[in-house]
């Protein structure tokens, strides 16, 4: 565990469009884990990060679910990003979604990554 005399600011926001995506996937998956992958940008000032979530990427067509197991299509996500990277070159992954939703907890997991 890490300890700092300092704490933070932090400031979250995410697109509507992505939220949708993510409880249309909750959706789509009702007996099973799903998850996918946050893109957006962030930035560091002045001891404030400022985290926007501007889109996801869905878990691909070789993901794996159970009920209680999720493994995403990396090769699919990651050929995704590359197009999106291409274009957008200021977006970044910023770690990964998944659910615990089938087994009774009401909110889906974040891993951040990059920050």
């Amino acid at each position: 565990m890490l300890f700092r005399s300092e704490r933070p600011v932090v400031s979250i926001s995410i697109a509507r469009g992505a939220l949708e995506s993510i409880f249309d996937e909750c959706d789509k998956y009702d007996a099973d884990g799903t998850g996918g992958r946050l893109l957006g940008t962030y930035r560091y000032d002045n001891g404030r990060y400022d985290i926007e979530v501007r889109g996801v990427l869905e878990p691909g067509p070789n993901a794996q679910r159970s009920p209680t197991y999720f493994l995403q299509d990396g090769d699919h996500q990651e050929k995704q990003f590359r197009a999106i990277e291409a274009s957008h070159p200021e977006i970044e992954h910023l770690g990964n979604w998944h659910t615990h939703h089938v087994n009774g907890y009401p909110t889906p997991s974040v891993w951040p990554e990059s920050c």
